[in-house]
Formats: structure tokens, C-alpha cells, sequence
């Protein structure tokens, strides 16, 4: 279905401007107040060495893929 062909004029003029403002907010930048609220980890947050990941290597064709067990997001 065509989600354009049913709305009206004044519905997708509302869509536009409302897309007009979303791509001003997202390049404007923030402001000192808001870059503040970012939180920040010192170098001491930080692990000094990599977790070791263990994964399986698949060749197919010309593809390698990385595979590996643990769960993500």
C-alpha cells in the first residue's frame, strides 16, 4: 500500500514541516547545558585489555563470517 496516496494534502505538508524541524534539531548543536548532562568515564573507568571474544570463523565463498555465542541488544 501506497501509505502517501492516503493522506491528504494538509497531512503530508504536516509531515514535511514536521520533518523539516526534526533534521533542523538533530543538526544543530547542543548546548553547554546539554553537553553536561553526557556522562564521562576517566581513563581509570576504562579496562586496560580487550575481552578476549571467542568466535568461529566461517568461509563460504567469498564471504568470512565471525560468529560467537554471547547474547546482544
Amino acid at each position: 500500500m501506497n501509505i502517501k496516496k492516503s493522506l491528504s494534502p494538509e497531512e503530508i505538508k504536516d509531515l514535511i514541516e514536521e520533518n523539516n524541524k526534526l533534521k533542523e534539531m538533530q543538526v544543530a548543536d547542543d548546548s553547554e547545558e546539554a553537553k553536561a548532562t553526557i556522562p564521562k568515564l576517566s581513563i581509570a573507568d576504562v579496562e586496560p585489555k580487550a575481552q578476549v571474544i571467542p568466535q568461529k570463523i566461517i568461509k563460504e565463498d567469498k564471504l568470512t563470517i565471525l560468529s560467537h555465542n554471547i547474547f546482544n541488544k
